[in-house]
């Protein structure tokens, strides 16, 4: 994590010294550790969660419209019922889905941040 970390601060003095457009500044704030780690954290997250989304609707007896019910109503935050409207289905098979999915995703995070260390 830390290799990474570096390349990201790399990444962004790289991009401070090229002046993309004329009077551009080649002087541009670069994030400080904090930021890096908050950023590196929020990254670790979202992609720990892709993989667990992605291993959940591969390993588990969850079905496809269940699985989109969650991803429509958790991750992409729209309401039970415009879910239910969307998918043709009831607000309260919506909550179950929601149930049902985080209860295994749980599970599936933790087994993968202990395996890549990142508890």
């Amino acid at each position: 994590m830390g290799i990474a970390r570096h390349r990201l601060g790399d990444a962004f003095r790289k991009k401070a010294t090229r002046r993309e457009t004329r009077g551009e500044s080649a002087i541009v704030s670069l994030p400080d550790e904090s930021e890096l780690s908050a950023i590196w954290e929020s990254e670790c997250r979202q992609t720990v969660l892709e993989s667990a989304m992605r291993e959940m609707g591969e390993t588990s007896r969850v079905s496809k419209l269940t699985l989109e019910a969650f991803r429509l109503h958790v991750v992409d935050e729209l309401s039970a019922q415009d879910v239910a409207n969307r998918l043709g289905t009831t607000p309260r098979a919506v909550y179950m889905a929601k149930h049902r999915c985080l209860r295994r995703l749980r599970s599936v995070v933790d087994v993968m941040n202990e395996r890549f260390g990142l508890v």
